[in-house]
């Protein structure tokens, strides 16, 4: 009878061990497929944001006329390319991403659906006559999961425009049922969900009416909003348009100093709304002598051709107004009198010039001002020292350095 208990026992405890394996290798068959789907949506809105962010560097080349910053209109009605115009006025447009205009493959999210997309009315390229610098702002709201605002369109925080992974259908919190993808599918409130009164499928510019993050959990833990909203933040857009703008001046600068012999001279640094930006002889550091240069203007002719000139576009958007130009004595000496960047490359003694973009207004920097401490940063900020300083991007530190030369 011992031994036919203990046999029934072991029995037990195989069928057991069984059950349990059987429920956790489900568990796991269920979560796995899941977080595929997760990670093909993030990668699918990291390769959105990319080609975004690359279309607003190369819109000069582009467009043509204009300059850097500006993104398309969203796609609303499924051909791939923008519908403008869009966001002219509070109320935004939401419509899918136009990859074909961004020139890249239709990017879909882990459950096959495509990826929707919004922008706000200050960087949208609908026509007219916006101009877009690093005082530029987004106009976007958006709140996480849990309704809190991490990004005010009302406030510098507010976003440039959000990349979204609607995932599966839901029955949306206002009682729609997301069934008529295939028949409707270009109607966003079929894609994108409602969580807190925060409606997916529609926003306002410069409100708190904007887009949440999913996923969102009701009390009882069931998902009622699934999109996976990727921001594109007013930071890294500017800091990288910079980028390519430091590189465009270093350029034109260069090729100044090959037709003339010499760098022009600094115009002198005040207000941007009151400032002259022509050149006064033998200043070194100041603004952009985008008015009139000396010794030779842009376009005159010098010893070794033609200077050249700046495109119409980086005055016609004020970018001068949020950027700095030093120049060290000619034929300085390293480490003597030349210009010399902290945490640049060894050796940083020895810079004959140098450009800087300013980044937006950071926390108690007051805009216009004839202050440079309101544009630039750390050692950027205190001018007539010959030192200037690069850094990594942070909250307290902005400022896009270009070494002109060498």
């Amino acid at each position: 009878m011992r031994r036919q208990r203990g046999v029934a026992l072991l029995i037990l405890f195989l069928l057991l061990a069984v059950t349990g394996l059987t429920l956790f290798v489900t568990a796991h068959t269920d979560i796995r497929p899941r977080l595929d789907q997760m990670q093909r949506s993030q990668q699918a809105l990291r390769w959105a944001r990319e080609a975004l962010i690359g279309y607003a560097v190369n819109y000069p080349e582009i467009s043509g006329t204009r300059g850097p910053g500006f993104l398309p209109c969203p796609d609303t009605d499924g051909n791939g390319v923008p519908n403008p115009p869009c966001s002219t006025g509070g109320v935004g447009t939401v419509g899918q991403l136009p990859w074909k205009t961004l020139g890249i493959d239709q990017l879909r999210d882990g459950t096959g659906a495509p990826l929707w997309y919004a922008v706000s009315n200050n960087f949208a390229n609908f026509p007219g006559s916006l101009t877009i610098n690093s005082d530029t702002r987004g106009s976007i709201t958006l709140r996480n999961s849990g309704n809190a605002v991490i990004n005010n369109g009302t406030d510098d925080s507010a976003v440039v425009a959000v990349v979204i992974a609607p995932g599966s259908p839901l029955q949306r919190q206002d009682g729609f049922n997301q069934t008529g993808r295939a028949s409707q599918p270009y109607n966003p409130r079929q894609f994108l969900d409602i969580a807190y009164g925060e409606d997916n499928a529609n926003f306002t510019n410069n409100t708190l009416n904007g887009f949440i993050m999913g996923p969102v959990r009701d009390a009882a833990g069931h998902v009622i909003a699934n999109d996976l909203v990727l921001p594109i933040t007013r930071g890294e857009l500017l800091a990288a348009v910079e980028k390519r703008i430091a590189g465009d001046l270093r350029d034109t600068l260069n090729a100044y100093r090959v037709a003339c012999g010499v760098y022009p001279w600094a115009a002198s640094y005040g207000n941007p709304l009151t400032a002259t930006y022509t050149s006064s002889p033998s200043l070194r550091e100041g603004l952009l002598p985008v008015v009139t240069a000396l010794p030779y203007n842009w376009g005159a002719s010098c010893a070794g051709g033609n200077a050249p000139t700046l495109p119409a576009w980086f005055t016609a958007d004020d970018w001068q107004a949020v950027s700095y130009y030093a120049l060290a004595p000619a034929a300085c000496t390293p480490g003597v009198n030349c210009l010399t960047v902290q945490n640049a490359p060894a050796p940083n003694n020895n810079v004959n010039a140098l450009v800087i973009l300013d980044g937006p207004a950071l926390a108690g920097q007051t805009r216009p001002s004839g202050s440079p401490g309101n544009y630039l940063e750390g050692q950027n900020a205190s001018p007539g020292d010959d030192v200037f300083e690069r850094n990594a991007t942070s909250s307290s530190f902005n400022d896009q350095l270009r070494i002109v030369s060498p």
